[in-house]
């Protein structure tokens, strides 16, 4: 999962380019990347009904 802290108007913008550069990299790796990419804002907002997002609190991997 991507997180961004952009405006919901700007999140189909970055969306765009985070899916051209992992197209990029599943054909010259021969791998499959799936992100998901979403808002800080409504994560965060979601958090306490989403198992999915639940789980990505407990075992994701932060980079900044």
């Amino acid at each position: 999962m991507v997180l961004l802290d952009v405006g919901q108007d700007e999140i189909g913008i970055a969306r765009k380019k985070i899916l051209d550069v992992s197209d990029q990299i599943d054909l010259k790796y021969d791998v499959v990347l799936a992100p998901v990419i979403q808002s800080w804002r409504l994560y965060n907002q979601y958090m306490a009904v989403s198992c999915f997002y639940q789980n990505v609190q407990k075992e994701g991997i932060k980079f900044a």
